[in-house]
């Protein structure tokens, strides 16, 4: 009896953590950088960007500001919702794309 309340206790467990997953839309893995730094540029060179991969909880985003274009994990601005991905928003003085899947803001030149 033990042993089918746990069985339950994990299929309850792993389908509440793949909700919470597509509920949050987190990314895992997002790129960091911004386009000061020659490997940051329009797109990223991802052969040779291992060191710009940071954890996220959030959604990964491109963000323009200032004529500088940047990239990293929503969390990191304040972005606790998740936002429709591939759709410009405008917030802080800046346009900002989130996506949500991982490494996914890596090309900003409209592709995935």
């Amino acid at each position: 009896m033990a042993s089918n309340n746990f069985l339950i206790f994990c299929i309850v467990a792993i389908t509440l953590a793949c909700f919470i997953e597509t509920t949050l839309g987190a990314s895992g893995w997002c790129y960091q950088c911004d386009s000061r730094d020659p490997g940051c540029q329009i797109d990223l060179n991802v052969l040779n960007s291992a060191h710009l991969r940071i954890p996220c909880n959030g959604q990964c985003y491109i963000r323009v500001k200032a004529s500088i274009m940047s990239r990293g994990c929503s969390w990191e601005y304040g972005f606790m919702t998740r936002q429709i991905p591939y759709t410009p928003i405008y917030e802080q003085e800046a346009m900002w794309i989130f996506c949500d899947t991982a490494l996914c803001n890596g090309h900003a030149n409209g592709s995935a």
